[in-house]
């Protein structure tokens, strides 16, 4: 060839004369506009049930949920045909109910099955498949162990964060001799927040807050052979150490006995939620609970209902086992004069908390 440099720019043009037609890339998808029903009986005295419904706003399968009309919640002890008609709840955002032993609607025992009912006010109604109570192992013991994490940012500046973990030691076998349970582990978490903090008079408020933006931890004791009375330890919580622990925090953990449906449920949403983007990963997909429809069997529904034993137990952190983080509060003033700075929690935790419940004197367990 007498020219590679004209072959080359030759090449080139013919490319990109090839490729001037426009290319659109239509979505795989129709807009999402699903319901999506969760909800969970808690074993107890009383027993509780909480049920959230909501449909996907129908713009895109990746768009937040909005409440939807309903017309009915029931909660159904199957065995029996027993229902009892959950009511709303404001203060929940959702339907809530407290179930007191004896009470003549329901009855709420271990080894019975439970299933809830939703209708819609635009007619819909739907059903949960049925979940047994099952009774839960004792926790034996909540710690925390302390930790540095070392790094380099994207823009390689290296960095070392404090970690703190919280673990518990527990044995998977059942109370009741029937094998070994599937553990699904919930938690809490409450903190002091000073407004002012070095003020006499600075308000000092007590938040709580479920903590939902980590991993879930399961178990899966049943499919375990051997060694069901040994104890184990699990983590069920790792952090960072922040603001949240200047003046205390307690740290509550949940210890639950589930069914194999929940625990699979909330395999696949960690696997969903905690991807790192590599090729190697399984796609995504669509979490699928055990909520149906029971007018159109073929109607996707999101969501999932289960009912629970559970046992707790809570830690407190003082802010000198941790090495004493600094503040959040007060938040630093907008740098612009006109623009006035956004109220945060520092300048009314009481009212401007939207995470959970706001105490006002240091809640039960405070202080250790």
């Amino acid at each position: 060839m007498r020219n590679p440099l004209l072959f080359l720019i030759g090449t080139l043009a013919l490319l990109l004369y090839g490729c001037v037609d426009t290319i659109i890339l239509d979505p795989d998808s129709d807009p999402n506009d699903n319901v999506v029903i969760n909800g969970k009986l808690t074993f107890g005295e009383p027993s509780t049930i909480f049920v959230q419904v909501n449909r996907f706003r129908p713009v895109d399968r990746f768009s937040n949920a909005s409440p939807v009309g309903v017309e009915r919640v029931d909660l159904i002890e199957v065995e029996s045909g027993d229902s009892y008609r959950v009511p709303v709840s404001t203060q929940r955002r959702g339907f809530f109910g407290e179930i007191t032993p004896g009470e003549p609607t329901i009855s709420i025992e271990l080894g019975r099955t439970y299933q809830i009912e939703v209708e819609l006010n635009e007619g819909g109604i739907y059903r949960s498949i049925p979940q047994e109570l099952y009774a839960v192992p004792q926790i034996e013991e909540l710690t925390y162990t302390l930790s540095e994490e070392r790094g380099m940012s994207p823009s390689g500046i290296p960095y070392q964060n404090d970690i703190i973990t919280y673990q518990v030691r527990t044995t998977y076998e059942r109370p009741d001799g029937a094998g070994n349970a599937n553990l699904l582990w919930s938690r809490r978490g409450i903190f002091e927040l000073d407004e002012m903090p070095g003020d006499d008079f600075s308000n000092i408020c007590y938040l709580e807050y479920p903590i939902v933006n980590a991993r879930t931890p399961i178990l899966r004791g049943a499919e375990f052979t051997e060694g069901t009375g040994q104890s184990i330890l699990v983590d069920v919580y790792r952090s960072n150490i922040n603001y949240r622990y200047a003046d205390g925090f307690l740290f509550t953990v949940f210890q639950q006995s589930v069914s194999r449906e929940v625990v699979d449920y909330w395999d696949h949403v960690n696997t969903v939620i905690n991807r790192t983007g590599t090729i190697s990963e399984d796609p995504a997909g669509e979490v699928r609970g055990n909520m149906f429809a029971v007018n159109d069997p073929e109607e996707i529904v999101y969501g999932i209902f289960y009912a629970v034993v559970q046992d707790s137990a809570s830690i407190y952190i003082s802010p000198g086992e941790v090495g004493n983080p600094g503040h959040l509060c007060p938040i630093p003033p907008s740098r612009d004069p006109l623009i006035p700075p956004t109220p945060t929690i520092c300048d009314d935790c009481e009212d401007l908390w939207e995470e959970g419940p706001v105490y006002l004197s240091p809640p039960p367990g405070w202080g250790g």
